[in-house]
């Protein structure tokens, strides 16, 4: 006997996530898996409007960047934001190629969590879930 779904009380979104993903499709990907396991997420395709969202009234359980952002220098997108929100430092999320000079940069001068690319749902999900039990300051 098969329940009715629409009957079903659904948990509302209470963690906030910022997906920063230049490329359309990645973006929208990475959101999608998100939203499915019913988190609030926001996003941005550029580190000017990534900035401007992370004002410090605006306390995301995680953020997720993909550092090959056109035009910008990976590792100094998250010198810039974590210099701005040192909150958000063990929180965050980067995306990368393993192996490449750009992860290895990452790995050497920041203490941000990394998942690979192409992002697989149950790491996604389960580094968003280690951010989510983080203290939050």
């Amino acid at each position: 006997m098969s329940e009715d779904l629409t009957n079903q009380e659904v948990e509302r979104p209470t963690s906030r996530v910022l997906v920063v993903i230049g490329e359309s499709a990645s973006r929208s990907f990475v959101v999608r898996i998100l939203e499915s396991v019913l988190l609030d997420v926001d996003s941005a395709s550029r580190y000017e409007e990534a900035l401007e969202k992370l004002k410090p009234a605006y306390r995301p359980a995680a953020l997720i960047i993909d550092p090959t952002i056109p035009r910008v220098d990976g590792v100094e997108l998250i010198r810039k934001i974590h210099d701005e929100r040192p909150d958000l430092l063990d929180r965050t999320i980067v995306i990368a190629e393993p192996g490449s000079p750009l992860a290895e940069r990452i790995r050497r001068e920041s203490s941000c969590r990394q998942i690979q690319r192409p992002v697989l749902r149950h790491e996604l999900i389960e580094a968003v879930s280690e951010c989510l039990r983080e203290p939050q300051s």
